[in-house]
C-alpha cells in the first residue's frame, strides 16, 4: 500500500495521463477535424476541414495522380523535427549551388518540396534556383535549356500541389516570358522551345539525311511544316541545310510533349498530362480565358514561350476577384478579407490584370522581328544566287496564307481594350466628361483638386449625392494614376495601330530594307527605306496618340540615320552640289523675302552614281520635315536624343543627319 507522502504524485500522474488522454481524444477525434458516433464531425472548426477547403491535404490531389504517399510517411515520421531537417537541407542545398554539384542539389529540392509540398515558398525559390542561378552556370545551351525545363516542371508541380496561388502562377508565366523572350541566347532558345512542342517522329534527324546528303523533298516538307522554326535557325544562326539536321540531331533528347519511340520502347504520341509534358500548360479550361490553350491542347509552329505566359498569366486571374474601377486604397490584406479572394503579393494589381494583353502584345512584336507580317510567306531562298539556293531551279515558299501580324495584334488590341474597360482605365470623352461634372460636388465641398486623392467620406457621410460625386471623384483619380502606372496609353494605341494593314505593310518595308542594307545591297535599300518611310508618315498622321509615344518616335527616327547613312555613303559625290546649291537658292530667297525654302527631294537620288566622299552640309531626312499642320513629325529632343545614343551628334562630322525644323524655322527636306 502506497505511503500518505507518495499518494499526491501518484494522483498527479493520473491526472496528467488523464490530461493526456483527453488532448489526444479531443486532437484526433475534434481538433484535426476525425469524424465518430461520439463527437461528429465540425466543419467550421476543425483544421481537417479547413485544410480540405483550402485543398491543402494529400486527398485533395489524387484526382490528378499526385497523391504523394512517400513524402507524407517522411512527414508523419518526422513530426515535431521536420523544422530541424528543413533547416538543414535548405543550408546543404545552398553550399550543393555553390560547389556546381547539381544532381546533388536536385536531390535534396525534392526532399525539400517533399517536407513543405503545401507551401509556395520552396516551389518558388527552388525553381527560380535551378531556372536561373543552376542554368546560367552551363556552358551549353542545351544543358542551360536542360535546367530551365527542369525548373519550370518543379514549378508545374507545385502548382498543382497549391491550389488557387496567383503569385506561383504568375510566376511561370514570367518565366516563360523572361526565359524564352529576352535572355541570352534568346534565338537558340526559341528554337529549342520549338522542338519541345514537334513530337519527335516529325523532326527525326535519320529521315532528312542519306549518308551525307540532304533528303530534298524531306527536307522542303519540313521547311513547310515548320516555316518559323527554320527560319530562325536560317536568318538569325546562320544556318544551312546540314546544320539545321545538325541541330535537329543533337538536341534530339530535349524535354518534349510527345514520346520519343527510339527512347521510349516504341511508344509514341503525347505524353501524360501534368509535369511530363514541356513546356507544361495549365489543367482545364480557365474561368478568365476559356479559349485560351491548356495541356490538351495543339501546339503548331508558332507557338512560342509569350504565347505560353498569356496563357499563364490568364490562369493567374482565376483565383481573383472579379476586375472592377478602383475606388478606395484597399491593402492586400484587407482586400483579401472583402472580397474572400486571393490577391497576388506583386505586382501592383492593375499591372497584374494586364500581363495577358501584355504578353499577346509581344507575339505581335515577335513575328515582326522575324520577318511575318502578311500572308505572303517567306521565300525560302530571297536573294540567293543560283549556286547558294536550297532549293535550285525553283521557288519554295512557306508560311502563306496567315496574316501573321495582324492577328495578334488585333487580339492584343482587343484585350487590351477589355482590360480597360473592366478596371475602369478605358473610357471615352464623353464618359469622362460626365464623371467630372459628377464628381464636381465633392471636390467643391472638400476642396479638392481634380486629380488629388482626396478624403475618403464613403463611411461618414450621409448624403447619398456626395457619396456618388465621391465615387466619380476617385474614378477620376485612379483613372489617371493606374494608367500612368501601367503605361496603358502606350499598350493600348500601339496595339491598334499595329493592326491596321498599312502599319503592317509599312513596317514589312522598314524590314526589308534593313535586310538588304545588312545584305550589301544598298540601292535597292535605299528604294524600301524611301518608300517605307513614305507609308510611315501616313500611319502617324491617321494615329495622332500613336505618333506621339517616344519609343514609337525613337525606333523611326533610328530607321532614319540608318538611311541616311546609306544616303551620305554612296551619293555624297553626287548630292554635295546639289545641297550646296539648294542652300544658296535658299538663302537668296529668304533675303529677297520668299515665302519658303526650296527642299530637295530624296528620291531623285537613286539613279545617280554612287559616291563615298562625306557630304559637307547636313541632309534632311522624312521624319526632321514638317507635317501638314506645321508641327515636326519627330520632336527636336527625341531626336538629339537618338543622334546622341548613336553616335551620330551634331558635333561631330559627317553626321548624316540635322536636327528636326521648328515649324517657325522649317528647313530644306530629303523625302
Amino acid at each position: 500500500m502506497a505511503s500518505k507522502a507518495s499518494q499526491p504524485a501518484v494522483r498527479r500522474k493520473i491526472y496528467y495521463l488523464a490530461a493526456i488522454l483527453v488532448l489526444l481524444v479531443v486532437n484526433t477525434f475534434l481538433w484535426r477535424g476525425g469524424t465518430s458516433q461520439l463527437a461528429g464531425k465540425l466543419p467550421w472548426l476543425t483544421v481537417s476541414d479547413r485544410a480540405e477547403a483550402l485543398e491543402l491535404t494529400e486527398l485533395s490531389t489524387v484526382s490528378e495522380g499526385q497523391a504523394d504517399l512517400s513524402g507524407s510517411a517522411i512527414r508523419l515520421l518526422l513530426t515535431g523535427s521536420r523544422g530541424l531537417a528543413l533547416s538543414t537541407l535548405w543550408y546543404q542545398s545552398d553550399e550543393k549551388k555553390k560547389r556546381h554539384e547539381w544532381n546533388k542539389l536536385e536531390m535534396l529540392v525534392n526532399t525539400i518540396t517533399k517536407l513543405q509540398p503545401h507551401s509556395p515558398a520552396p516551389w518558388t525559390y527552388q525553381s527560380w534556383n535551378i531556372a536561373y542561378n543552376v542554368s546560367v552556370e552551363s556552358d551549353r545551351v542545351g544543358d542551360k535549356y536542360f535546367y530551365i525545363a527542369r525548373g519550370i516542371e518543379l514549378l508545374a508541380q507545385g502548382i498543382r500541389l497549391n491550389r488557387d496561388q496567383p503569385d506561383m502562377r504568375y510566376m511561370m508565366g514570367f518565366y516563360f516570358q523572361n526565359k524564352f523572350g529576352v535572355s541570352d541566347e534568346v534565338n537558340t532558345l526559341r528554337s529549342l522551345f520549338q522542338l519541345s512542342c514537334i513530337d519527335p517522329r516529325d523532326r527525326d534527324p535519320g529521315a532528312l539525311r542519306s549518308g551525307n546528303k540532304i533528303v530534298p523533298a524531306a527536307f522542303e516538307k519540313f521547311v513547310r511544316d515548320h516555316p518559323q522554326l527554320v527560319r530562325r535557325l536560317k536568318e538569325k544562326l546562320n544556318y544551312g541545310p546540314d546544320e539545321i539536321v545538325d541541330f535537329l540531331r543533337d538536341n534530339r533528347t530535349v524535354p518534349c510533349r510527345h514520346f520519343d519511340p527510339v527512347y521510349a520502347q516504341g511508344r509514341t504520341g503525347p505524353k501524360p498530362k501534368a509535369m511530363e509534358q514541356f513546356p507544361t500548360l495549365p489543367l482545364g479550361p480557365q474561368k478568365t480565358a476559356p479559349d485560351e490553350r491548356t495541356e490538351d491542347s495543339s501546339i503548331g509552329d508558332d507557338f512560342d514561350g509569350y504565347q505560353c505566359a498569356r496563357a499563364w498569366f490568364n490562369y493567374a486571374q482565376d483565383p481573383l476577384p472579379e476586375p472592377s474601377a478602383q475606388i478606395t486604397l484597399a491593402d492586400r490584406q484587407e482586400l483579401q478579407r472583402e472580397t474572400g479572394k486571393r490577391i497576388p503579393r506583386s505586382p501592383a494589381l492593375v499591372i497584374f490584370r494586364h500581363l495577358p494583353a501584355r504578353a499577346q502584345s509581344y507575339v505581335g512584336e515577335r513575328f515582326e522581328k522575324e520577318g511575318w507580317f502578311d500572308e505572303s510567306g517567306w521565300d525560302v531562298d530571297q536573294d540567293r544566287s543560283s549556286f547558294d539556293r536550297w532549293f535550285p531551279g525553283r521557288q519554295v515558299v512557306a508560311g502563306t496564307g496567315v496574316n501573321w501580324a495582324e492577328e495578334p495584334w488585333s487580339r492584343a488590341a482587343d484585350l487590351w481594350e477589355r482590360h480597360g474597360r473592366q478596371n475602369g482605365i478605358y473610357m471615352d470623352s464623353a464618359e469622362e466628361e460626365r464623371l467630372g461634372e459628377k464628381a464636381k460636388v465633392y471636390e467643391e465641398r472638400y476642396r479638392v483638386a481634380r486629380y488629388d486623392l482626396g478624403p475618403d467620406i464613403l463611411e461618414d457621410a450621409v448624403d447619398a449625392a456626395v457619396k456618388e460625386s465621391f465615387r466619380a471623384h476617385r474614378r477620376l483619380f485612379f483613372y489617371g494614376k493606374n494608367r500612368e502606372m501601367s503605361n496603358f496609353n502606350h499598350h493600348l494605341y500601339r496595339a491598334q495601330a499595329e493592326k491596321e494593314r498599312n502599319t503592317i505593310r509599312a513596317r514589312k518595308l522598314f524590314y526589308d530594307a534593313v535586310r538588304l542594307r545588312k545584305a550589301a545591297e544598298p540601292e535597292r535599300a535605299m528604294e524600301l527605306f524611301e518608300q517605307a518611310f513614305a507609308e510611315w508618315v501616313k500611319v502617324l498622321a491617321q494615329n495622332n496618340e500613336f505618333r506621339e509615344d517616344q519609343s514609337i518616335q525613337e525606333d523611326a527616327y533610328e530607321l532614319q540615320i540608318d538611311y541616311l547613312d546609306l544616303v551620305q555613303a554612296h551619293r555624297g559625290v553626287t548630292l554635295r552640289p546639289a545641297v550646296i546649291a539648294a542652300g544658296l537658292l535658299s538663302q537668296g530667297m529668304v533675303v529677297l523675302g520668299g515665302a519658303s525654302p526650296v527642299t530637295l527631294p530624296a528620291g531623285t537620288l537613286y539613279g545617280l552614281p554612287p559616291g563615298t566622299k562625306p557630304l559637307p552640309l547636313p541632309v534632311i531626312g522624312p521624319l526632321d520635315q514638317l507635317d501638314p499642320k506645321g508641327q515636326p513629325w519627330v520632336s527636336a529632343s527625341i531626336a538629339q536624343n537618338v543622334r546622341v545614343r548613336m553616335g551620330r551628334d551634331m558635333d561631330t562630322a559627317g553626321s548624316g543627319s540635322a536636327p528636326p525644323p521648328s515649324p517657325n524655322t522649317p528647313a530644306p527636306a530629303v523625302r
